[in-house]
């Protein structure tokens, strides 16, 4: 944070927050920059930063929700999995499956094995979006291919459940997923929420 001259602050957070139509944590972090910017604010260091990360092994939930907010809208992967799990259990946030799958999605296309095969759980019980077995074949296949051994199991199981169409037609799709760099992975997905 940022040590400011006594009445800046709060024009700065206003200005802040009224050019990026955000929430107040967003505005506070542009409202301290702009401030160190201009020159209304000399860093403090008294205190070591809090990351998400930090935030999650000491259990605050409220500072690692806003911390790995951040992170996540920057596409930092552990926060986006750490969100996403917050959202699925309920941790310090309303459980939201569609929220947790959406931020699991997010880090499954960015290749996380893990976040694949939590998407892939979501997709095989229609939890955040519709059942479909085909995407959660695909998602298993992708997360087993980078060695994730849960994904395998999954995978295995689901396909008791699946005709050998549908199989086929998601070892396909996991393919071509594969072949595609992960930033176009999301533009061969069929959206089925």
């Amino acid at each position: 944070m940022a040590r400011l001259a006594e009445g800046s602050f709060s024009d700065v957070f206003a200005a802040c927050r009224g050019i990026a139509g955000a929430g107040v944590a967003v505005a506070m972090r542009l409202a301290a920059m702009a401030a160190l910017l201009i020159g209304l604010a000399t860093p403090v260091f008294a205190e070591e930063p809090v990351t998400c990360r930090d935030a999650v092994a000491e259990s605050n939930w409220q500072a690692a929700y806003q911390e790995c907010l951040w992170a996540a809208n920057n596409g930092e992967v552990y926060s986006q999995i750490t969100l996403a799990y917050m959202y699925y259990q309920g941790q310090g946030v309303p459980q939201n499956y569609a929220q947790a799958a959406k931020l699991f999605r997010q880090a499954a296309e960015s290749g996380d094995a893990l976040a694949q095969n939590n998407l892939g759980f979501m997709y095989s019980n229609g939890q955040g979006m519709l059942q479909n077995y085909v995407l959660a074949h695909m998602w298993y296949n992708l997360a087993a291919s980078q060695g994730e051994q849960t994904a395998l199991r999954n995978r295995t199981h689901l396909e008791r459940l699946m005709p050998p169409a549908q199989i086929a037609e998601a070892q396909t799709l996991a393919k071509e997923a594969s072949a595609r760099s992960s930033g176009a992975l999301a533009s061969a997905m069929p959206v089925n929420e």
